[in-house]
């Protein structure tokens, strides 16, 4: 017998290997695993030479183990070889990400950024001046320029407030004809092109989803020479560009090594 269950009315359902009923069983099994974790069935590993490769079935039994109470801490041993572990945190933690995005977009939305701060305009690198609310009109927010004498400020609409990000950069700063350009409809970013989220780029929407205990080195590499890709192959990116691995400092805080000076992350692996 083979139980593969969740709590707190999640799917629980107990599975027998015996008999005629042995194929259809692991069938359904597969199936529910599959509607459970849509990743593993619309990513695949993209190797160097071209070519693609499906995820291992027993992926979506490690991943159902992993997806237990989230409200207790729990451990998993795996073995070092073919970077298993790394991939198992890594699909772990873009399946959750996927998962919590509404959540976690609505959170940023009620999110109170400051008069003054600096953000980043969303597609691109552009650092501008948030400007507040408009006083009165409380559906649109304002961006401004930096050091600009004249205080030149533009207005966005409050439904658009997943394109801004704080940032501690003053450069590259944004210029007029930047915010004209982004007020066209902002591509899809590659995350996600892959997750199906729609963040178009902004990274300060997750959260930690997995302490990895394992060689620096070993990850580092694997991450950055492993690929995954769409069924329709029409984007594909290492797993270094669509998680960022962290640290914990010596007072016990996660810490990510963000090279671009933002106040959050990618999922932290």
């Amino acid at each position: 017998m083979l139980s593969v269950g969740r709590k707190a009315g999640r799917l629980t359902r107990t599975i027998p290997f015996f008999g005629i009923g042995r194929w259809y069983a692991m069938d359904d099994a597969q199936k529910a695993l599959s509607e459970r974790f849509p990743l593993l069935t619309s990513l695949q590993i993209f190797h160097r030479n071209g070519e693609y490769e499906d995820l291992a079935a027993f992926m979506s039994v490690l991943l159902a183990a992993m997806d237990g109470p989230h409200e207790s801490s729990f451990c998993f041993v795996l073995p070092r070889k073919s970077g298993m572990a790394a991939l198992s945190a890594t699909l772990y933690a873009l399946g959750r990400f996927a998962v919590d995005f509404p959540t976690l977009a609505e959170q940023y939305a009620k999110r109170s950024f400051t008069a003054g701060q600096k953000v980043r305009l969303i597609p691109g690198e552009k650092v501008f001046e948030f400007g507040g609310v408009w006083p009165g009109f409380e559906t649109w927010f304002r961006l401004k320029l930096l050091d600009d004498r004249r205080n030149t400020a533009f207005v966005w609409p409050i439904s658009e407030i997943l394109r801004i990000e704080p940032t501690a950069h003053r450069i590259p700063k944004g210029r007029e004809d930047d915010i004209q350009s982004a007020r066209r409809d902002p591509p899809l970013s590659t995350l996600d092109k892959l997750t199906g989220t729609r963040t178009f780029g902004n990274l300060s929407l997750a959260v930690n989803y997995v302490l990895l205990l394992g060689g620096r080195t070993e990850t580092d590499d694997f991450l950055a020479t492993t690929a995954g890709t769409g069924r329709a192959a029409e984007v594909n990116s290492t797993l270094e560009r669509l998680v960022v691995p962290g640290f914990i400092n010596e007072t016990g805080q996660i810490k990510h090594r963000d090279k671009i000076g933002r106040a959050s992350c990618r999922e932290r692996v």
